[in-house]
This record gives C-alpha cells, sequence and structure tokens, in this order.
C-alpha cells in the first residue's frame, strides 16, 4: 500500500490516535494539600494523593499559608469564638467516654475553663488529658450551622496561669471578677473549681451555608489575632 508523503515524513508516530497528556491537578500558590476540605464528600486523610477537595456546591476549600483566605478564616474563627458561651468537652479515661457542656472564654485559640476537680470530665482528664471539642449553637436548620471542631489537650493551671485564666474569664463572664456581688451559691462554687486551658492540636471551622459538611482547617501554627 502506498503511503501519503506526509506519513512518510513521520515514520516513527504511532497512527492510533494521539491524546494529549492529562494535566496534573493545580493546587493554588500557598495550598496545604488535603488539609482543607468539605467532609459532606470525603473524609480527613482519606485516600493518599487527593490534594484537592470540594463541597457539594463544588468549592475547593485550601488553607493558605499567607495572603487573604488564611487571614478571613483566621477571623472567622475567633468570631465564632466570642460569640458562643458554652462548648462540649469530650473525655476519656482509658475506660469510658464522656461529654460535658461547660461555659468557656478564649484568647487566641487557648480555651479557659472551670470545673470542679470531682467532676467526671475532670477525673478523666487527670488519667488522660487528651480531648476534643465542638461548639455551635442549637440550630434547627442544617444550612445555618456554623461552629468549630476541635482536637487537643487540656492542662489544670496553678498560680499566675491560674490568675491569667481567671481575669481572661472575668473579661466575658464579669460576675467571676466580682465574687462579692454574686450570688452566694456561685460565689461558692467558684471558690471550689479548678481552672483549666485547651489548647487545640487541630481545629476545623464548620460552615454548612458552603454545603453540607463543609469544613476548613486552620493551620495551628498560624497565630490568629486575639
Amino acid at each position: 500500500m502506498r503511503r501519503t508523503a506526509a506519513a512518510a515524513a513521520r515514520p516513527d508516530e504511532p497512527r492510533a490516535e494521539r491524546r494529549a497528556a492529562p494535566k496534573p491537578a493545580r493546587i493554588p500558590p500557598g495550598a496545604v494539600a488535603g488539609r482543607g476540605q468539605s467532609s459532606g464528600l470525603s473524609s480527613p486523610g482519606e485516600g493518599p494523593g487527593r490534594e484537592v477537595r470540594r463541597g457539594l456546591q463544588g468549592r475547593p476549600t485550601y488553607p493558605s499559608d499567607e495572603g487573604p483566605p488564611l487571614k478571613a478564616l483566621q477571623a472567622r474563627v475567633q468570631q465564632v469564638l466570642r460569640e458562643h458561651h458554652v462548648l462540649t468537652l469530650a473525655t476519656h479515661d482509658g475506660e469510658s467516654v464522656w461529654a460535658a457542656a461547660l461555659f468557656y472564654a478564649h484568647e487566641g485559640l487557648d480555651l479557659y475553663l472551670l470545673s470542679k476537680p470531682g467532676s467526671r470530665h475532670a477525673r478523666s482528664l487527670e488519667r488522660e488529658p487528651r480531648a476534643a471539642v465542638t461548639i455551635q449553637r442549637d440550630y434547627d436548620d442544617w444550612p445555618r450551622i456554623v461552629g468549630i471542631q476541635a482536637e487537643g489537650r487540656v492542662a489544670a493551671l496553678d498560680g499566675d496561669d491560674r490568675a491569667h485564666a481567671r481575669a481572661v474569664y472575668a473579661a466575658k463572664f464579669p460576675f467571676v471578677g466580682r465574687l462579692g456581688g454574686a450570688p452566694a451559691a456561685i460565689a461558692e462554687a467558684l471558690n471550689q473549681v479548678h481552672w483549666y486551658r485547651f489548647r487545640p492540636e487541630r481545629l476545623y471551622l464548620i460552615d454548612n451555608s458552603l454545603g453540607f459538611g463543609h469544613r476548613d482547617e486552620l493551620p495551628i501554627s498560624a497565630a490568629p489575632p486575639a
């Protein structure tokens, strides 16, 4: 069979279709692969190489080491911490799990708590300081859910650290700073409590307005404004 001149000029090229190789997924500059995600479609750490994760509305989420996205995420986390007053603390004593609702005050990402040392969660923390926290309102419409999920460690505070925790707490709950004017039952209870600090090691901002289960991880190394 006689070959055309064009084919003869390219004897080494295959006759089959020549398709361009697929381009690798592009991650925006400053993105941390696999750290921003929407849990609506995938779970943290699900499968190697899944650098790009998207919410139900198809929006990629990438915490950045610099620039407006990170600053906006920091500001949003701080807003949620300011606007809420109660967290749920989940603990484990090596045998069983427990959860308790506690008032908190924050400084940066540190959450200050108080509790009676004989409470179940306080006893659990003596054996295992690792804990998890959630913060959210009691929403009745899932697209409105906004909150925080975090895991980290809880430390009991003494001395200057205890005094600092009390000052931060009193700034949010003024009655703590003026026990003389507090109801007798509250004043007596506050004299018996221990002070604690929850310091997160991982923290996520949940925002269902961006898609069901949408969440973004705030890099803990990024010091947020208080």
